[in-house]
C-alpha cells in the first residue's frame, strides 16, 4: 500500500485549474501549511512580546522563530548577539521598522524588514542596549531604550604601541515616537559614566515615501559634554535630574453626592444621601441647602435631615426625573443628582 499524502497539499496540487487570484491565494495558503508544520517541530521557536502601540511599550505575547544573522553570507560569519532574526509563524502578519519587541530580558528594536512583496513575514531586530531617560516639560520621567555606535579610533602610544579609544562622537538609535520627537539639539543625556549633548537629529527617513509621520526610527549625535554634578543625577542616569522643581500640588476640590450611582428608587423605597465638600478627599465642614426640582411632588417626598444628609422616597413612577440640587453655603457651588422614580417591580 503506497504511503497516504498530506491531504494539505491538495490544494497546491490543483492550483493549475484555478484562476490567477485564486492560484496566488491557493500558494499562499499551502506556505502557511508548511510555516505551521515547521513552527511545530522547530526548536528555535520562542514566545516573545511584541509592543501594540509604538511609544507606549505595552506589550502582547507572540509567537516567533529566533534566528541568528549573518553578517557575511559568503563566510557564514554571525553578527553577535546584538542582532536577531524574527521570523512570524502568520505570515500576513503585520511588521515594520521601528517595531519594538521583548525578550531575553531586553528590548528590541527592527532595523530591516522584508515588509514590500515578499511571501512571508521576517525581521531583522537589534537589541537596545542603553536608555535615554529625561524630564518632559511635565517633570514627568520618560525612559526610552535605544541602541549606541561607538567610532573607535586607533592611537599611538610610547614605542610604537597602539592604543584604541573610543571617540567623543556617539550614534544613537531609537524608535520615532511622541517622546522621541520631542528630543532636540543640545538636548543632554547620562549614558554610564558620561554625560552627552545631542548636535544632530536625523527624523526624515520614511517608510512611506509620501507620508510625513510615517518614520519608523529616528537617528541622533552627540558629542562628550562636561558633567555639572550640581544638576545632573548621574547615580539616576538623568541630566539636569537634581534640578526639577517641587511646588506642592495643587489641591484638587469639589462638591459630591453620595451614592452618586444610585440614579433609581422603587415605589415605597427610601433612599439615604450626603453631600460633602472635600479638599484632596478629605471634607469640610462646608453646609449645602439641598433643594429639588423636576418631577412633581406628588411623586416622592424629600427629607431634609441635615446641611449634609437627604432622604428621597418613591412615591409612584413618573417620566418626569427628579433633580436634587445642593448648594454650597460658603461659594455657592452647586453639584445635584438626577433621580428616576420607578413604580414597583
Amino acid at each position: 500500500m503506497g504511503k497516504v499524502l498530506d491531504n494539505r497539499l491538495d490544494g497546491f496540487n490543483a492550483i493549475f485549474n484555478l484562476s490567477p487570484s485564486s492560484v496566488s491565494d491557493n500558494l499562499k495558503q499551502t506556505l502557511q501549511y508548511k510555516i505551521n508544520d515547521e513552527f511545530q517541530f522547530a526548536s528555535d521557536v520562542f514566545k516573545i512580546q511584541e509592543e501594540k502601540t509604538p511609544g507606549l511599550l505595552d506589550w502582547q505575547d507572540l509567537e516567533v522563530r529566533i534566528l541568528h544573522v549573518l553578517a557575511d553570507k559568503n563566510t557564514s560569519d554571525k553578527k553577535n548577539d546584538d542582532w536577531r532574526q524574527i521570523i512570524f509563524k502568520d505570515i500576513s502578519h503585520y511588521y515594520a521598522l521601528g517595531i519594538r519587541y521583548q525578550f531575553d530580558n531586553n528590548t528590541w528594536i527592527t532595523v530591516q524588514s522584508d515588509i514590500y512583496h515578499y511571501p512571508t513575514a521576517s525581521a531583522i531586530v537589534r537589541r537596545c542596549d542603553s536608555t535615554l531617560k529625561w524630564y518632559d516639560s511635565n517633570h514627568t520621567l520618560i525612559e526610552e531604550p535605544v541602541m549606541i555606535d561607538y567610532d573607535m579610533r586607533l592611537t599611538k602610544f610610547l614605542f610604537g604601541t597602539e592604543i584604541i579609544l573610543p571617540q567623543s562622537h556617539i550614534k544613537i538609535y531609537a524608535q520615532y515616537n511622541s517622546n522621541t520627537q520631542k528630543i532636540g539639539i543640545d538636548q543632554r543625556f547620562v549614558l554610564g559614566s558620561q554625560l552627552y549633548k545631542i548636535d544632530y537629529i536625523n527624523d526624515f527617513i520614511r517608510k512611506n515615501t509620501y507620508d510625513k509621520n510615517s518614520v519608523p526610527l529616528i537617528y541622533f549625535t552627540a558629542y562628550l559634554d562636561q558633567k555639572n554634578l550640581a544638576v545632573d543625577d548621574m547615580i539616576n542616569q538623568i541630566a539636569n535630574g537634581l534640578n526639577q522643581p517641587t511646588p506642592s500640588p495643587t489641591p484638587v476640590t469639589g462638591n459630591y453626592i453620595s451614592p452618586s450611582d444610585v440614579t433609581s428608587i422603587l415605589q415605597g423605597t427610601t433612599q439615604q444621601y450626603s453631600v460633602f465638600h472635600y479638599v484632596d478627599s478629605v471634607s469640610d465642614t462646608n453646609t449645602f441647602a439641598i433643594s429639588s426640582s423636576g418631577a412633581s411632588n406628588s411623586f416622592y417626598t424629600l427629607n431634609i435631615v441635615d446641611g449634609n444628609h437627604f432622604e428621597v422616597t418613591s412615591l409612584g413612577y413618573t417620566s418626569t426625573k427628579l433633580l436634587i440640587t445642593c448648594t454650597n453655603n460658603i461659594d455657592q457651588s452647586q453639584v445635584s443628582i438626577s433621580i428616576n422614580l420607578r413604580g414597583v417591580l
